[in-house]
């Protein structure tokens, strides 16, 4: 499966890391995304990491009828996903990272974690991580226009 990390210290994420997964249906996308998330968790704070399952913004029924049900249901292509949605509440979870480290960085000197914070590898200015997941994700313009691939 691909594996894609976009780094932006300007609009829209700020000191936000994403991270975007996609492969086929079974590739394993979900779980690494969730080890990733308990992972950067465990190094940021809670509430610093989250996923984005591209599968929970379908336009579909919820949850999607079994698959010798669907009959003419597409599930396969990306008009099927609700990409504006997707991209507004990615807006309003890193903008709420942002807020969160603006805060904190009030208890330390420039907004930064204090000197020898263990990260983990990650930037000491990291506000937190988005993981987006999803066999469609490639394919949505807009989001790759977002995460600022050209």
């Amino acid at each position: 499966f691909f594996f894609m990390v976009v780094e932006s210290d300007s609009e829209p994420f700020g000191s936000v890391l994403v991270v975007g997964l996609s492969g086929p249906s079974g590739a394993g996308k979900s779980t690494h995304a969730s080890r990733l998330k308990d992972s950067f968790s465990s190094k940021l704070g809670e509430g610093r990491a989250t996923v984005f399952h591209a599968d929970h913004y379908f336009k579909h029924p919820s949850p999607p009828p079994p698959y010798r049900e669907r009959g003419g249901l597409d599930m396969e292509s990306p008009s099927c996903v609700d990409w504006d949605r997707l991209l507004s509440d990615l807006d309003a979870e890193t903008s709420q990272m942002e807020a969160k480290i603006s805060h904190e960085g009030a208890a330390t000197e420039g907004g930064r974690r204090e000197e020898g914070a263990e990260t983990g590898g990650v930037r000491q200015d990291c506000a937190g991580i988005v993981i987006v997941e999803g066999f469609l994700i490639l394919s949505s313009r807009p989001l790759l226009q977002r995460l600022g691939v050209p």
